[in-house]
């Protein structure tokens, strides 16, 4: 190739890089803007100390991040991601924190002012959550440079523009977009003067991707008049918004129909659920635990992760989930055997409790969805037609069950698209 035909190419060809920072966990995916099929889109799963997880895990990172002078460290690594092992001072959920000034909404988790400042959810000492934040995005942009020059080549590299898109709940103030873009430029993204960083609400680019990829595989949701609801559950917050389908070809138009919905309602309100639990359960055995042991990050609550994603109602365990949690306190305790194997640290968590932390969550959302579908009903005089469900949490298979069952209630056909940063 020679040098003017590279100079071509570079003068028409961007690099895409999608960057989804989430409350729980946090994905990195890119594609040529020349791409023209959603599977070019490639989705980064080899993320640094992912090895040691399971590789369901892998799809995204862990929204953690662990400072080297609060654990001990002397060579000013800070680490993030899988590179957080369980048992160090870490920080989790930090997300929430960036938007302090949003108005408060009727489907905001009760608890979550609690957590605030609490071992489930704090800052670091004299550091404020943007810098939390920029230490999670640099280390992602570090990543993201070794993956890119490794594909592309650095020389390449070096004269390929960038545009780097990061999603934000719809519902955030504009001080927490600012926040957020701040953070992305501190860690490095867009550093260049022909790379752009941009935002992009978390239910448009779902929306966009869902849309797109449903061209392939179900050629009637994306008809042009089409209504479609993107319901996208996170780790800590719940978008919904509402679109018509205006043109297909040759790009995909969508128009919001009505204001959006949303609340800070999404999977971790389990998390949450599950920690007044155990300590109305357990009291001070459980309480004296410090997060180290029961906070995000921490094994156990990386064994309830697991059984959080094998909740169903279509099919129940029978058996108690058991998870590993030494409380000396509770050891020979006979009143405490029906919840507590003392033998070997166990906690049973049966399909009942699971149930009990789960419905509360689902309450707010389905108020969530169905006051948005009054609001269209209201302001268009039409109704939805399908409902595209995306989201850490919206791949619960409780949650995916009781939306569905709502759904062919309300004649809405829902769908649950591939999903990528």
């Amino acid at each position: 190739m020679s040098t003017s035909d590279g100079f071509a190419i570079q003068k028409r060809t961007r690099l895409i890089v999608g960057i989804d920072y989430g409350t729980t966990y946090s994905g990195l995916s890119f594609a040529m803007s020349t791409a023209t099929d959603f599977k070019d889109i490639k989705a980064w799963t080899a993320y640094p100390g992912a090895a040691s997880h399971q590789s369901e895990h892998c799809e995204k990172a862990p929204s953690l991040v662990s400072f080297d002078d609060e654990n001990g460290g002397k060579d000013g690594r800070d680490l993030w991601g899988y590179q957080v092992e369980p048992g160090m001072k870490s920080y989790a959920w930090t997300k929430l924190l960036l938007d302090g000034s949003a108005r408060a909404s009727e489907y905001d988790d009760p608890g979550l002012k609690k957590a605030i400042g609490s071992g489930m959810m704090k800052l670091a000492p004299g550091r404020t959550a943007k810098e939390i934040v920029t230490v999670y995005l640099r280390g992602l942009n570090t990543m993201y440079q070794g993956v890119v020059a490794e594909k592309f080549g650095q020389d390449y590299l070096e004269d390929l523009p960038v545009d780097f898109w990061l999603t934000v709940p719809a519902t955030w103030s504009d001080a927490a977009k600012q926040l957020t873009l701040e953070a992305a430029r501190d860690a490095g993204f867009a550093s260049r003067p022909h790379d752009r960083v941009r935002l992009i609400t978390e239910p448009e680019a779902a929306a966009h991707l869902a849309l797109r990829s449903s061209i392939h595989h179900v050629q009637d949701l994306i008809e042009v008049g089409a209504r479609v609801m993107v319901c996208d559950l996170g780790g800590g917050t719940v978008d919904i918004t509402s679109y018509e389908v205006q043109s297909i070809s040759p790009g995909l138009k969508l128009r919001e129909l009505c204001v959006g919905g949303g609340g800070k309602c999404g999977g971790t309100f389990v998390d949450r659920n599950f920690h007044a639990f155990m300590k109305k359960r357990f009291g001070k055995a459980f309480k004296s635990l410090g997060p180290e042991m029961t906070g995000p990050g921490s094994r156990f609550m990386d064994q309830f992760e697991m059984a959080k994603r094998d909740f169903s109602l279509h099919h129940p365990r029978t058996r108690p989930h058991r998870l590993h949690l030494p409380m000396a306190s509770l050891k020979g305790k006979s009143t405490s055997k029906k919840h507590y194997d003392s033998r070997f640290g166990y906690v049973l968590i049966t399909q009942e409790d699971m149930e009990s932390l789960f419905k509360p969550v689902w309450d707010k959302i389905i108020g969530l969805v169905a006051d948005q579908v009054d609001r269209v009903k209201r302001e268009t005089s039409k109704g939805i037609d399908h409902l595209v469900l995306v989201g850490g949490f919206g791949s619960s298979p409780y949650v995916k069950e009781r939306l569905k069952g709502w759904c062919l209630s309300q004649s809405i056909r829902m769908t649950t698209p591939w999903s990528g940063a």
